[in-house]
Parts: structure tokens; C-alpha cells; sequence
């Protein structure tokens, strides 16, 4: 089998599980389980190809070797895809020569971690999935809740900027903040949309595998519309162009993620700076060494090391100088992480 037989027999398997009602936790994984491992920059075709052959990690031969590793005798390699450039020429309508180019794929093979042996691998942990509301507020002019009236459940207003729910139901929140998510990464065609054009289509579909992640992240399950949005999608397209098609969408759907969750962990950040500087103004009682440890490690060091503060952990009071007043009642609700 040719290298690029084998890549298009790679993206069937994406291709036979697309309509599927696991396809959702299926991105979900792909998304998750790569943190801190090379797949993590992988296209999220490739990465859905790795999930399907049983594992999260899955690297060259030289990889492995790289951190002390070996791929176990006999083992078989999977294939992944890796884009290729072809160039041609060709005559234009003037009979003039022209260089055209068009994108195909090869597969390149990588090893499961499974299939390897040698020193264990750091663990990685994995990034922490706060409430979205306060990005919602960030990125929306305005967020209302009304009343339905053709039995949307909620939409998004590019023009006007604003975010309107009809239920309080998180899938369709999600859905929404997918849309301006995709529409803030420029993928997003707004102008004139028509919605039973293709790009309408293929925009609800990137929401809707957004938001099956964002639930799914969340402990929720919204994927009971999922089915219809695949099936529909696609039956609308070319059998012969489908798999390209996907990829597309899944890119959308992976910068989508990308932004959502990495914006929303900048403003986590920026509340949890806040919350110590406002502790730093005052007096606290530290009274656990838990505490005492978030204390030292969400402190800034200049903070820790300027002589005019101090933490005197014997009466566990935070104190500024010599002077110490003691506080009725302990602020631990605000030491977060």
C-alpha cells in the first residue's frame, strides 16, 4: 500500500465514525488527553486518528529514544497525515504556461506509547475548567434572556454584538459562545449568511461540536441535537470531498477551544491577582499549612522578600511591621488557586 493509500485509509476512520453519537466524546478526548504531549500541536484530524487506534500519545522512533524510551520488538506502527504541496504546470486560456499547486496527504507512521518501554514519562496535570459567564460578559456587548418565539432556543448577533438565550440551558449557551468564538477567529461568514447555504451549515456545525466539549468539560451532556447536525450536515456534501470537509470543521472547532478556554483562564488569572493583592493590603490569618502553602506560592516574591512584611506562622497572623492586630475572622475563602 502506497503512503498515500494508507493516508486516505487513515481518513476513513474519521470519516465512519463522524456521524456516530460517539464522535463528540471522541473530539473531547482527542482535545484533553494530548495536554502536555507532542500530539498536543497536532492537527485534530491527527489526533482523532490516534485516539481511534487506542491511545493518547504516540510518537517516532527517534522520539522515544529521545526520552528514554524504546518501541517494544514487533511492534506495528499507526499512521497519521502529513499535508504535501504538489505543484504542476498548465496553460491558461492564453495558451500560456501556468503553475498550479494542490494539497494532498501522506501518512507517516508514529508508535504508541503503549507499544514502548523504558523510563517513565513526567505527568503532566491538567489545566483547570472554570466557569465561561465571565467571558461571555467580556466578549458580549450584551446578554439577554427573553422569551421565545419561534422556538429558538438562543442566538448570536454579530452586527449588534449581543448574545440572546431563550433558555438557561448551558448546551445552548455554550452553542452561542462557539459561534462568536468561531467569529472572532475570522471562520465565521456573517455578512448576507443564508441559511441554507453551506457556510450557514458548516458554521452550526463547528458550534455544535464546540459546545458537546465545553458540556462534556463541564459534566454536562448536550448532544442529544448532535445526530441531527451530522446527519444533515452531512448528507449536503460530496461523498468523494467529505473527509476534507471534516477537517476543516475540526480545525474550527480546535481554534475555537483554543480561544475560549484559553481567554477565560487569562481572567481567571487576572481575578486570582486581585484577590492576593487585596489580601496583601490586610491583615490574615493563615490557619492551616495548606494555606500556608498557597500563601507562598500565589505571593509575589518581591512581596515575600520586602522586610516591612512578614508571616509569623507561631500565631499564624499576617502582620506589616512590628504591629500586629489581630483579625477576628480568617479570609480563607479568598486564598484560591
Amino acid at each position: 500500500m502506497s503512503s498515500m493509500q494508507q493516508a486516505e485509509v487513515q481518513l476513513n476512520k474519521v470519516v465512519e465514525i463522524f456521524s456516530t453519537k460517539e464522535f463528540p466524546n471522541f473530539v473531547k478526548k482527542a482535545y484533553l488527553e494530548t495536554e502536555g504531549k507532542p500530539s498536543e500541536n497536532w492537527s485534530m484530524t491527527n489526533q482523532l486518528i490516534q485516539m481511534l487506534s487506542n491511545t493518547s500519545d504516540s510518537r517516532t522512533f527517534k522520539a522515544w529514544q529521545e526520552v528514554g524510551r524504546y518501541v517494544k520488538k514487533g511492534s506495528k506502527a499507526i499512521y497519521i497525515l502529513q499535508p504535501s504541496v504538489r505543484k504542476y504546470k498548465t496553460q491558461n486560456e492564453k495558451n500560456e504556461d501556468e503553475e498550479k499547486s494542490y494539497m494532498t496527504f501522506f501518512a507517516t507512521p508514529r508508535f504508541r506509547i503503549e507499544d514502548t518501554d523504558g523510563k517513565p514519562l513526567p505527568t503532566h496535570e491538567p489545566k483547570t475548567r472554570p466557569p465561561l459567564m465571565e467571558l461571555a460578559e467580556k466578549w458580549f456587548s450584551s446578554i439577554l434572556y427573553t422569551g421565545t418565539s419561534m422556538g429558538e432556543h438562543g442566538s448570536y448577533s454579530p452586527s449588534q454584538n449581543a448574545l440572546r438565550l431563550c433558555t438557561h440551558d448551558e448546551g445552548t449557551f455554550f452553542h452561542e459562545l462557539a459561534h462568536k468564538a468561531d467569529d472572532k477567529n475570522g471562520n465565521l461568514e456573517t455578512k448576507n449568511i443564508d441559511q441554507n447555504s453551506e457556510a450557514y451549515a458548516d458554521g452550526e456545525l463547528v458550534a455544535q461540536l464546540t459546545s458537546n466539549v465545553l458540556a462534556l468539560l463541564y459534566g454536562y451532556d448536550n448532544t442529544e441535537y448532535t445526530g441531527f447536525y451530522l446527519s444533515s450536515w452531512s448528507k449536503s456534501k460530496d461523498p468523494k470531498k467529505i473527509g476534507r470537509k471534516i477537517m476543516k470543521v475540526l480545525t474550527r472547532v480546535r481554534q475555537a477551544l483554543d480561544l475560549i478556554l484559553k481567554e477565560d483562564e487569562l481572567i481567571q488569572k487576572e481575578k486570582q491577582r486581585k484577590s492576593i493583592t487585596t489580601m496583601v493590603e490586610g491583615q490574615l490569618i493563615i490557619v492551616t499549612e495548606k494555606e500556608k502553602q498557597i500563601w507562598e506560592k500565589n505571593t509575589p516574591k518581591a512581596l515575600r522578600e520586602d522586610p516591612n512584611w512578614k508571616i509569623d506562622f507561631g500565631t499564624k497572623l499576617l502582620s506589616k511591621s512590628k504591629k500586629v492586630e489581630k483579625v477576628e475572622k480568617a479570609i480563607v475563602g479568598s486564598i484560591t488557586v
